[in-house]
Protein backbone atom coordinates (compact mmCIF):
# COMPACT_ATOMS: atom_id res chain seq x y z
CA UNK A 1 0.00 0.00 0.00
CA UNK A 2 2.81 2.42 0.86
CA UNK A 3 4.54 1.66 -2.44
CA UNK A 4 1.32 2.43 -4.31
CA UNK A 5 0.82 5.73 -2.44
CA UNK A 6 4.46 6.68 -2.99
CA UNK A 7 4.21 5.80 -6.70
CA UNK A 8 1.11 7.97 -7.08
CA UNK A 9 2.79 10.89 -5.31
CA UNK A 10 5.91 10.48 -7.44
CA UNK A 11 3.86 10.39 -10.63
CA UNK A 12 2.11 13.61 -9.61
CA UNK A 13 5.39 15.30 -8.77
CA UNK A 14 6.98 14.34 -12.08
CA UNK A 15 4.03 15.24 -14.30
CA UNK A 16 2.44 18.56 -13.30
CA UNK A 17 -1.04 18.88 -14.70
CA UNK A 18 -1.17 15.22 -15.72
CA UNK A 19 -4.01 14.41 -13.34
CA UNK A 20 -6.12 17.23 -14.74
CA UNK A 21 -4.98 16.68 -18.30
CA UNK A 22 -5.88 13.00 -18.27
CA UNK A 23 -9.03 12.83 -16.22
CA UNK A 24 -10.61 16.22 -15.58
CA UNK A 25 -10.23 18.23 -18.82
CA UNK A 26 -13.54 19.67 -19.90
CA UNK A 27 -16.16 22.31 -19.36
CA UNK A 28 -18.04 22.54 -16.07
CA UNK A 29 -20.71 24.78 -14.59
CA UNK A 30 -22.35 25.58 -11.31
CA UNK A 31 -25.96 24.78 -12.07
CA UNK A 32 -27.12 24.94 -15.69
CA UNK A 33 -24.64 23.95 -18.41
CA UNK A 34 -26.97 25.40 -21.07
CA UNK A 35 -26.50 28.92 -19.67
CA UNK A 36 -23.54 28.79 -17.26
CA UNK A 37 -22.84 32.56 -17.16
CA UNK A 38 -20.39 33.39 -14.39
CA UNK A 39 -20.67 29.81 -13.08
CA UNK A 40 -18.62 28.42 -15.98
CA UNK A 41 -15.23 26.75 -15.53
CA UNK A 42 -12.93 25.02 -18.01
CA UNK A 43 -9.96 22.76 -17.36
CA UNK A 44 -7.39 22.30 -20.12
CA UNK A 45 -4.08 20.72 -19.15
CA UNK A 46 -2.62 22.78 -16.30
CA UNK A 47 -4.94 25.76 -16.83
CA UNK A 48 -8.23 26.31 -15.05
CA UNK A 49 -10.36 29.16 -16.43
CA UNK A 50 -13.30 30.80 -14.72
CA UNK A 51 -15.70 33.53 -15.87
CA UNK A 52 -13.24 36.44 -15.66
CA UNK A 53 -10.03 34.80 -14.42
CA UNK A 54 -7.64 31.94 -15.12
CA UNK A 55 -5.01 30.08 -13.11
CA UNK A 56 -1.95 28.10 -14.08
CA UNK A 57 -1.75 25.01 -11.84
CA UNK A 58 1.59 23.63 -10.70
CA UNK A 59 3.15 21.48 -7.99
CA UNK A 60 0.39 18.83 -7.79
CA UNK A 61 0.38 17.19 -4.37
CA UNK A 62 -1.63 14.11 -3.43
CA UNK A 63 -3.42 14.30 -0.09
CA UNK A 64 -3.20 11.22 2.14
CA UNK A 65 -6.66 9.80 2.74
CA UNK A 66 -8.18 11.63 -0.23
CA UNK A 67 -7.40 9.21 -3.05
CA UNK A 68 -8.28 11.39 -6.04
CA UNK A 69 -7.89 14.85 -4.50
CA UNK A 70 -4.96 16.96 -5.67
CA UNK A 71 -3.69 20.20 -4.12
CA UNK A 72 -2.10 22.69 -6.52
CA UNK A 73 -0.24 25.97 -6.38
CA UNK A 74 -2.30 28.33 -8.53
CA UNK A 75 -0.89 31.44 -10.22
CA UNK A 76 -3.99 33.42 -11.15
CA UNK A 77 -4.92 36.54 -13.08
CA UNK A 78 -8.21 38.26 -13.76
CA UNK A 79 -10.02 41.58 -13.65
CA UNK A 80 -6.71 43.46 -13.59
CA UNK A 81 -5.35 41.54 -10.59
CA UNK A 82 -2.77 38.78 -10.13
CA UNK A 83 -2.56 36.47 -7.13
CA UNK A 84 -1.30 33.12 -5.86
CA UNK A 85 -3.28 30.63 -3.83
CA UNK A 86 -3.66 26.95 -3.07
CA UNK A 87 -6.37 25.11 -4.98
CA UNK A 88 -7.78 21.67 -4.19
CA UNK A 89 -9.50 19.78 -7.00
CA UNK A 90 -11.27 16.45 -6.55
CA UNK A 91 -14.07 14.48 -8.15
CA UNK A 92 -17.58 15.08 -6.85
CA UNK A 93 -19.93 12.18 -6.18
CA UNK A 94 -22.14 13.53 -8.98
CA UNK A 95 -19.38 13.06 -11.55
CA UNK A 96 -18.40 16.73 -11.58
CA UNK A 97 -15.62 18.44 -9.66
CA UNK A 98 -15.20 20.02 -6.26
CA UNK A 99 -12.88 23.05 -6.34
CA UNK A 100 -11.71 24.51 -3.03
CA UNK A 101 -9.59 27.59 -2.37
CA UNK A 102 -9.09 29.42 0.93
CA UNK A 103 -12.51 30.79 1.91
CA UNK A 104 -14.38 29.36 -1.10
CA UNK A 105 -15.65 25.99 -2.35
CA UNK A 106 -17.90 25.02 -5.26
CA UNK A 107 -19.24 21.89 -6.89
CA UNK A 108 -19.17 22.04 -10.67
CA UNK A 109 -21.19 19.68 -12.85
CA UNK A 110 -19.56 18.45 -16.04
CA UNK A 111 -21.14 19.80 -19.22
CA UNK A 112 -21.46 17.33 -22.05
Amino acid sequence: MRVLAFSAALLLALAPGAVIGQSFDGTYAIGDCAAPGDGAMTLAGATISFYESACRLSNPTALPGFEEAVMYDADCAGEGEIWKEKMLIMPALSGGLVVVTPGWASIYEQCR
